[in-house]
Formats: structure tokens, sequence, C-alpha cells
């Protein structure tokens, strides 16, 4: 049984993740893991605030400077 349970967790995890397709013939699709929800989540949210354009990229440089 806990054999069972730990093969259904690695499939899991190698079906899980952010899937983007990408102008690369030999690796159109890539995949993105994480081994932690919440930065999946964190991750997702910036893919989705670029898609909908309400990503606001924060300058590089140092006030004062």
């Amino acid at each position: 049984m806990a054999m069972d349970n730990r093969k259904e967790r690695q499939k899991a995890y190698k079906q899980s993740g952010i899937f983007v397709e990408v102008a690369d013939i030999d690796h159109p699709v890539w995949q993105i893991k994480f081994s932690d929800g919440d930065m999946m989540r964190r991750y997702w949210e910036i893919f989705r605030q670029y898609l909908e354009g309400t990503l606001r990229p924060q300058s590089t440089s140092q006030s004062g400077q």
C-alpha cells in the first residue's frame, strides 16, 4: 500500500507544474516544476499578470544614483 502511494505521488509530481509552449523545435513545451505549492501559485500569478498586460516591471536602478 505504501509503495502504491509513493508511485502515485511520483506520477502526480511528474505531471504537475506550469506548462509553457515555446518556439523551440527540440522542446516545444517547457514544464516548470515546483515542490512547493505556494511557490507555484506565486509564479502563476506573475504569468497571469503578464498575459493580462498588468505586470509592471520594477526599476533595477537604486534611488539616489
